[in-house]
Formats: C-alpha cells, structure tokens, sequence
C-alpha cells in the first residue's frame, strides 16, 4: 500500500466518523423534541373502557362546587408552576391579565426543571373569562375536540411547545357549567437534558406522567 493510498484512506476513515457522530447527535436531538399536536397520546382516550381508580384522598373545593382524587404521593398545593414556555396564569389559554382562580395543582412525584408533569384547575365566573371560555389564541392551530369526564362535555384543546432546547405538551380541558369556566391543565413540560454538562437525566418519561395526571384527572366531578 503507497503513502498517498494510506493517506486517503485514513481521510475517508475521518470524515465517514465525523458524519457518524453528527448524525448520532442530530437524531438525540429529534428524538428530545416535543411531538406534534397530531402525535401526542390523548390523556382521556379509550375512557369508556377505562375503569375509574379510587383514591384515599378527595379534594372538595365548595366555592366552584368540584371535587377530585388524588394517591398519596401527589400532594395538592395552590400555586402553579411558571417556565419559560408556561405562564403560571389559571387558565394557561387567556392572557396573564384576565381574571380567575388558581384553585388547585396535583404534580407528578419528583418532577424537576428536567421534566415535570402537572394537573391544574382554575376557574373564573367573570363575564369576559366565560364568553372566551371554549376559544383558543389566534396563534395556536391545536387539535380540538369533546371528551367526557364523568357526564360533562369537555372541550379538548391539544397543542405543545418547544424553543431554546424547553419543551411543553398540554391538554387544555374546557368546561362551561353553572355560568362558571373551569380551565383544566393537564400537561409535561421541562428541557432537553443533553444541554446540561454532564448531561441529565430526566426523572420520568412524558407517556408516564401523562398516565398518572390522566388517573387524577378521570376522578374529577364537577356538579
């Protein structure tokens, strides 16, 4: 073998391992992403062959006239998370100016700024807040849909989020009852966790968080 044959082999070795481990990364990158509206599993699909679970603790809330389960390793809390794609609005579809209460949070188990997983519930009984109740932003183009959470008509409106290496998916339920809007979050959201040196990793998969919010979420009554 001359040198000039060795010399391009070895340039050829290179360049072919270069395009390997590019390739490695662009595929690690696409597979963190967030997928489309259209891909995302529906927390509330299959229901009417889902049996309900039962769970110790019942959260009653008398002011809107709900109540909602929860296991023992979710413990409710009244604040709502804020991140950079995510207002901590209680309605996440409204403006951070419209007005209504942030009544209840169930996160999932060792959620992070990796990923976390939430269920929230506000609701608001003002006039501007119940007439845009079943709308959407003009800048979202989500799936939309009904669902039925034991006997009320849910609107369903599905879509994510990603920019700057964050993340978000959410199931924004809508229901309007007794001249009240409630506004039902049920969503992942966090980063890609090779942005951080190491890199991390995260605490749960969003399909597992989806499945425990979505248990919570088939407990909810709304009278």
């Amino acid at each position: 073998m001359n040198y000039q044959h060795l010399k391009n082999t070895i340039i050829i070795t290179i360049a072919l391992f270069l395009i390997g481990l590019g390739l490695g990364f662009y595929l690690g990158f696409i597979s963190n992403q967030p997928k489309p509206p259209s891909q995302l599993p529906s927390p509330t699909e299959n229901t009417a062959t889902t049996t309900v679970p039962t769970f110790k603790n019942t959260y009653v809330n008398s002011t809107y006239n709900f109540s909602l389960e929860y296991p023992d390793d979710m413990k409710p809390k009244t604040s709502f998370s804020q991140s950079y794609l995510l207002s901590d609005n209680w309605n996440l579809l409204t403006a951070a100016t419209s007005t209504g209460d942030r009544i209840i949070d169930i996160t999932v188990p060792n959620s992070d700024d990796v990923t976390s997983g939430e269920l929230r519930i506000g609701a608001s009984r003002n006039p501007e807040s119940l007439a845009n109740c079943l709308t959407e932003p003009d800048y979202l183009t989500p799936n939309k849909r009904l669902v039925n959470i034991n006997g009320n008509e849910y609107t369903l409106i599905q879509f994510s989020d990603a920019a700057m290496n964050h993340y978000s998916e959410v199931y924004a339920y809508r229901l309007l009852k007794n001249n009240t809007c409630f506004a039902i979050d049920v969503l992942v959201f966090g980063t890609n966790p090779e942005v951080y040196d190491p890199p991390r990793i995260a605490p749960f998969i969003k399909d597992f968080a989806f499945s425990r919010l979505n248990e919570v979420l088939q407990t909810l009554k709304v009278n």
